[in-house]
């Protein structure tokens, strides 16, 4: 037997797909691309920026780390939310920066790229949507019930099976 759906996915919206009018996603995630932007070396800036954008979205603050690496080098940040993250990672010797946006329940990412853009106004900008762990009632599958409650965050069970974390 499943998992109760609504409760393991319970964020539901439209589907694209008339077909399947109800979709149910585990959150909506934001992938950030910056270009000439300011801030790239600026920690505090970074840190600032990181807290407004998770304010913005109507997330919750847990912790936030930022770290400068040295010389010409770039700031890496992540906010750690209830709703999941906001994470930074810039490139100042090629003028860039990564922002992921990953938030669920009523968290709104748009609203965290809002203020990032404000923030580091760049000159030019890529935004991709995600919808994360999209489930279709009718063709997706769901966690069985006896794989979600052993699972455990060193070996992630799917759909398909144990899979590993390799890059």
């Amino acid at each position: 037997m499943y998992e109760n759906q609504g409760q393991l996915f319970p964020y539901t919206g439209v589907s694209r797909d008339l077909n399947c009018p109800q979709m149910k996603c585990a959150g909506r995630h934001c992938l950030v691309d910056f270009w000439g932007a300011r801030y790239l070396q600026d920690p505090e800036q970074i840190e600032t920026a990181l807290r407004n954008s998770a304010a913005a979205a109507n997330a919750v603050v847990l912790h936030v780390h930022v770290h400068r690496f040295g010389g010409a080098g770039g700031v890496t940040g992540v906010a750690l939310l209830a709703e999941s993250h906001i994470s930074v990672h810039t490139w100042p010797e090629y003028d860039y920066a990564a922002f992921d946006v990953f938030l669920c329940h009523e968290a709104d990412p748009t609203a965290a790229v809002e203020v990032l853009k404000t923030v580091f106004q760049p000159r030019q900008e890529q935004v991709r949507e995600i919808r994360r762990g999209e489930i279709f009632p009718r063709q997706g599958e769901v966690i069985p019930r006896s794989h979600a409650s052993t699972a455990k965050a060193e070996s992630p069970i799917g759909p398909r099976g144990p899979r590993t974390n390799r890059h």
